[in-house]
């Protein structure tokens, strides 16, 4: 899941959900996929998104070297979230 905060769009936290009750999220690891912990604010938005971490397990899951080499742009600690713009995916 990635956080992104609502005024500027600039900051962005990644989190590993743990645990869920129903579609409550009840546990999570703050900070992955090299983003920071930060202090979030009632409107600021929760979005899942495939991210550098998603392909590369499905990458290992498949077994498949041509998933891991694909044109997809490799990440950088402020662009970790994959979107697609229309016409491709693109990282943010």
């Amino acid at each position: 899941m990635t956080f992104n905060d609502a005024a500027t769009g600039i900051l962005k936290e990644i989190v590993l959900v743990t645990g869920m009750s129903g579609d409550v999220v009840t546990t999570m690891v703050r900070g992955q996929q090299g983003t920071t912990a930060q202090n979030w604010s009632a409107g600021d938005f929760a979005s899942q998104f495939f991210t550098a971490a998603d392909q590369n397990a499905m990458a290992q899951k498949a077994n498949l070297s041509i998933l891991a080499t694909a044109s997809i742009p490799t990440p950088t600690v402020a662009n970790t979230s994959l979107h697609w713009n229309g016409t491709a995916y693109v990282w943010a």
